[in-house]
């Protein structure tokens, strides 16, 4: 039979030894959570960055279609103020 002292000792390894595997744990646990949250933070900046490169596309579609209206609207304007120039010659649509 054991003595007391090396029942002790063989108490104070097992404490130890919790305590060590509590630390870890608690550890490994908040390494967990910091990754779960990372990779959330990082799933939502990316719908973010794609929200913006479709308001992006959007944008630059609506200013191609203003760019062609606004052409038509200066073309028509041109052969308006050739009408009412009075000038009885042909409109120049190509300037």
């Amino acid at each position: 039979m054991p003595s007391f002292g090396d029942v002790l000792r063989i108490l104070q390894i097992i404490v130890i030894a919790a305590i060590a595997i509590g630390w870890w744990s608690k550890r490994e646990s908040t390494s967990s959570v910091t990754d779960t949250t990372q990779s959330l933070i990082i799933e939502e900046h990316g719908h973010r960055l794609d929200a913006i490169g479709d308001r992006l596309t959007k944008m630059q579609d609506s200013q191609n279609k203003n760019t062609d209206d606004l052409h038509e609207l200066m073309t028509k304007f041109r052969i308006m103020v050739e009408l009412v120039d009075g000038n009885r010659s042909k409109p120049e649509l190509h300037k």
